[in-house]
């Protein structure tokens, strides 16, 4: 099964209630590499259009250039600090651009 992110025109537009937002653009792969998930969740864009992805099968959050490209990861397994046990959402603060995320502790 492919699982592919998939990022909709209602991250930039207001699309009627009755209309389909179009599709705009998808990535990714099953698996642990850079780019791939294993089970995406959260997702936020920052002020640059950089997007940002919850991967809890993996225990990490991703970022992305705004076309897919793959740019940073971080967090591994675990309770200590730049740990995750399934990290679940995740939001930017347009006040310090720095991720805020949410999952199990």
């Amino acid at each position: 099964m492919l699982v592919l992110l998939t990022l909709l025109a209602t991250l930039t537009m207001t699309v009627p209630a009755t209309a389909s937002p179009p599709f705009i653009l998808s990535w990714g792969s099953i698996g642990t590499e850079p780019g791939q998930f294993r089970g995406p969740n959260g997702i936020a864009v920052d002020a640059s259009g950089n997007i940002y992805v919850t991967d809890s099968g993996n225990q990490r959050i991703q970022k992305f250039t705004n076309n897919g490209e793959f740019l940073a990861q971080w967090g591994s397994s675990g309770l200590a600090d730049g740990h995750f046990t399934s990290p679940l959402g995740i939001a930017i603060d347009p006040s310090t651009d720095r991720e805020r995320h949410a999952g199990k502790h």
